[in-house]
């Protein structure tokens, strides 16, 4: 028991992203059930019809919501999520899972919708991006980094490589069918990210 306990609490952050995006939808529901879609729509949906025409809501929310008609893009956004954050939260600082996660999420739908009119793809909603950052940056941790990592088990090196072929394929999927540009841009974000990391000592808070 004390060993699950410490495996979580070196993935704290993860899990409580996990958590929060889990109860964050849960509330989206609420909303939904008790005062119908346009009210959740304008709580948590970024609008095209209503950008930069009056302050919505959305614009805060949707890169922390996710689409109400469809759970498969909360459940793999929260499956991908616990995945990566596994492997990476144990090798950086807890601010930088938060940042990739978060801080990613919102840039990749920022830049996705300015961009809108020229590749005429507009994120309404979701995470999505910032999950894409992670999972970048965890490939090119475990396939860049010669430094010595903190946990060498077996089953964490299997999760490594595991997260090298998903990084590989989040991208190439995207680029092959004129994917989502959010996702796109998530995915170049971790990346850049860990390069600008890589030349730098980490400090492990949880330690």
């Amino acid at each position: 028991m004390e060993n699950i306990r410490a495996w979580i609490s070196r993935r704290r952050v993860t899990f409580g992203l996990a958590l929060f995006f889990t109860l964050w939808f849960g509330l989206e529901l609420i909303v939904y059930t008790r005062f119908g879609l346009e009210t959740a729509e304008y709580w948590f949906y970024w609008e095209k019809d209503r950008f930069l025409t009056s302050f919505d809501p959305g614009l805060v929310l949707s890169p922390i919501s996710h689409e109400l008609d469809n759970f498969k893009h909360i459940l793999g956004n929260v499956l991908f999520l616990v995945f990566a954050g596994s492997v990476v939260e144990t090798e950086v600082k807890e601010s930088d899972v938060f940042l990739l996660v978060v801080g990613f999420a919102y840039l990749s739908t920022l830049i996705a919708n300015i961009t809108a009119p020229i590749h005429e793809v507009w994120g309404i909603v979701g995470a999505s991006g910032g999950i894409y950052s992670l999972i970048s940056y965890g490939g090119a941790m475990v396939i860049l980094d010669d430094r010595e990592l903190s946990e060498g088990d077996f089953i964490y090196s299997v999760s490594r490589l595991i997260l090298v072929l998903i990084a590989a394929y989040a991208l190439l999927s995207e680029l092959k069918g004129g994917g989502n540009i959010a996702h796109i841009v998530g995915w170049f974000c971790g990346l850049i990210f860990y390069m600008m990391r890589y030349s730098k000592p980490i400090e492990y808070s949880w330690r």
